[in-house]
């Protein structure tokens, strides 16, 4: 595995984990953000984010599938995760 790849991988994995936290406390944010009136604001940009994050995720899997086929399922299950927790919230 190159450097290059070994870096997608890992900045992805962060991003799926701070994709995770962030979904732990999603009801608490969601509770305040209403009780302050900016729940449009709040439910506007985290599905901007949201969405950002799967396209970052699936260029990345493309530019690196692309050199090694033995990532695929690296991309595939990050991407899946990110996208499986995009509807259970």
């Amino acid at each position: 595995m190159r450097k290059k790849q070994s870096i997608f991988i890992l900045s992805l994995s962060v991003l799926t984990a701070f994709h995770i936290v962030f979904a732990n406390f999603y009801p608490r944010i969601y509770g305040y953000m209403n009780a302050q009136d900016r729940l449009t604001a709040f439910l506007s940009v985290s599905v901007i984010i949201r969405g950002l994050l799967l396209i970052l995720i699936s260029i990345a899997g493309f530019t690196c599938i692309r050199e090694n086929r033995r990532l695929l399922p690296i991309y595939l299950g990050l991407f899946l995760v990110n996208l499986v927790l995009f509807f259970f919230i």
